[in-house]
């Protein structure tokens, strides 16, 4: 079995402390069990700044390079910046909803993968028709559904530049 990642920055608890709101306020240790993403790009949107924290260490210690957002005008901002190869953003945000951020990155991105996140759903199939997304992660799963989604996702894509 892998070594322990501990998540440094956030008090200890358990990941699934998070609950269907997405309040929780910590994460704890988790067993990394993914191969190491060559460099991807993931820009997590979130109002709720520790989980932007939380899933920042969880994917920057299994290889990838991480921006946030707090919302989804602030991810838009970011991407015309520069384009991120991964956007997992929440569904339920002050503002620019994440259905509306993913509708949008749909129309004008449509090569930038999409992850819909909340604690409001437990699988894809239970979100509404209108969210626009690749692929679902539950708040309060295991981080290794996050991963597991990533790498379904990414495995048709190529590598990225070098």
């Amino acid at each position: 079995m892998p070594p322990a990642l501990k998540v440094r920055g956030v008090p200890s608890a358990k990941w699934s402390n998070f609950d269907q709101t997405g309040t929780g306020t910590e994460c704890d240790t988790l067993r990394i069990t993914m191969a190491t993403p060559a460099q991807r790009q993931v820009l997590v949107v979130d109002d709720n700044p520790t989980i932007r924290t939380c899933l920042t260490q969880l994917l920057e210690s299994v290889g990838y390079d991480v921006a946030t957002a707090v919302d989804g005008v602030e991810a838009l901002l970011s991407i015309n910046e520069s384009a991120p190869d991964i956007i997992i953003s929440d569904l339920n945000m002050p503002g620019m909803s994440g259905v509306d951020l993913l509708s949008e990155i749909r129309r004008h991105f449509p090569r930038i993968v999409t992850i819909a996140m909340s604690g409001a759903y437990r699988n894809g199939g239970e979100l509404p028709s209108e969210v626009m997304a690749h692929g679902f992660y539950a708040k309060g799963e295991p981080p290794s559904n996050l991963y597991g989604t990533l790498a379904q996702l990414l495995e048709g894509i190529r590598s990225p530049k070098a």
